[in-house]
């Protein structure tokens, strides 16, 4: 069992052409070491494969707020991989409380993984509460749920599998970054591959609340062990990146 810490830091084996050197992930909630600026610059400056959900009636965004409002708003998912470690972040606007919407109590949905590309969830991961991080092998799903439920969304909330270990994961409230009198929340965590059977290949991973609106669907590609070790002698013993503040 992986014992439950704050931060961890996620070294990655991946070389910048650009920067020339290496990311590092801290899992803290904050995206200076992603290289992105939630509603300023979606686009990682880390090696990371990402999607961008904005949606809003503010400059540089494109249609309404989704079903339910600013709450129900997802942002964005990125993912990133090392030889040892993948690191996922989501930025959304929905509160890791919940929020009560047309008699039910909405709640923040947990994260599925699909290690083969087959469009089956092999991982799920605890999203929110005191067991988040919780990771869980062969999991079983519920849909989403309740008079605002939107099904074909998911799978959204975890109810039975193998329990494998638990990671680092943090939702952190990141204050009103968008500018508009809410607040933003980012969800980080990193685990080893090894907790995922050490997969190789086309990856992707799943987020929604239990409602089912505005799903994050990501994916990415796990390289060869041996790829990354080439990677990691042509970037040398370097380090960079670009820091950025919520500002």
């Amino acid at each position: 069992m992986f014992s439950r810490v704050s931060s961890i830091v996620c070294s990655v084996a991946v070389m910048l052409l650009a920067q020339g050197g290496l990311a590092s992930i801290i899992v803290d909630g904050q995206l200076d070491d992603w290289g992105t600026t939630p509603f300023v610059d979606w686009v990682p400056d880390a090696p990371a494969w990402y999607v961008e959900e904005n949606w809003g009636d503010h400059p540089g965004e494109t249609g309404a707020y989704p079903y339910g409002g600013e709450a129900f708003d997802q942002e964005a998912l990125y993912a990133l991989v090392d030889s040892g470690d993948l690191c996922i972040t989501i930025v959304t606007s929905f509160p890791e409380s919940g929020v009560f919407a047309q008699g039910n109590q909405v709640m923040p949905g947990d994260i599925a993984i699909d290690l083969d590309g087959d469009d089956v969830y092999e991982y799920g991961i605890v999203g929110h509460g005191a067991n988040k991080g919780d990771v869980y092998y062969g999991p079983t799903w519920s849909l989403p749920h309740g008079f605002i439920g939107f099904p074909q969304d998911g799978p959204s909330t975890l109810s039975g599998g193998t329990y494998v270990g638990t990671i680092p994961f943090v939702y952190l409230n990141a204050g009103d970054l968008e500018g508009n009198g809410t607040d933003t929340y980012v969800l980080e965590m990193s685990m080893p591959l090894s907790l995922l059977g050490n997969p190789v290949g086309p990856a992707s991973v799943h987020h929604v609340m239990t409602c089912g609106n505005d799903a994050l669907n990501g994916g990415f590609i796990v390289p060869e062990p041996a790829t990354l070790g080439l990677l990691m002698i042509g970037a040398g013993l370097t380090f960079g990146r670009r820091r950025r503040q919520y500002d």
